[in-house]
């Protein structure tokens, strides 16, 4: 998923969300999706207070910028199974509010797994916690174990992809 513009974590104000729903096996896109919250051609005529002309309108979404991510992976996942694909598995990010709109919205089990890019910094932010709390500086040996732990990690995706 993308954002026209990153979030800061305490303000989701973006604009637009893009998303892409990639086969896991095959490497391939099997869905896109946009969510807009503005029209530029819409905008420039209402603050002249002019009725917009006809044009290809691309506004498509009313809520908040932070309930689109799960709202374009529900529509995503929802155009693969119409055309006969059932997704079982999700490798995606940690958010949960979009797991739980994807297991409201879809009839069958469906099963997250976290991104290996997301694990890693995971792991990185409970190490540097564990690292506060100790008071001890142990970089080499977290940057060791973070390593051998990523490479465990893609060993076990490739395992799971041949």
């Amino acid at each position: 998923m993308g954002w026209q513009k990153r979030g800061s974590g305490r303000a989701y104000d973006s604009k637009s969300r893009v998303g892409t729903l990639i086969g896991n096996k095959s490497g391939k896109q099997c869905a896109y999706g946009v969510k807009t919250k503005d029209c530029r051609m819409c905008s420039f005529h209402t603050n002249k207070g002019q009725e917009p002309p006809k044009h290809d309108c691309r506004k498509n979404w009313l809520g908040s910028s932070k309930a689109m991510e799960s709202s374009v992976a529900v529509d995503m996942i929802k155009e693969v199974e119409e055309q006969s694909a059932e997704d079982s598995v999700l490798i995606m990010d940690d958010h949960t509010t979009t797991m739980a709109r994807i297991r409201q919205s879809i009839s069958h089990p469906v099963h997250k797994w976290s991104d290996l890019n997301h694990t890693k910094n995971t792991l990185e932010i409970v190490c540097m916690h564990c690292k506060k709390s100790t008071n001890t500086s142990p970089t080499n040996a977290y940057n060791l174990f973070r390593n051998v732990l990523a490479m465990l990690l893609y060993k076990t995706k490739m395992n799971q992809t041949n």
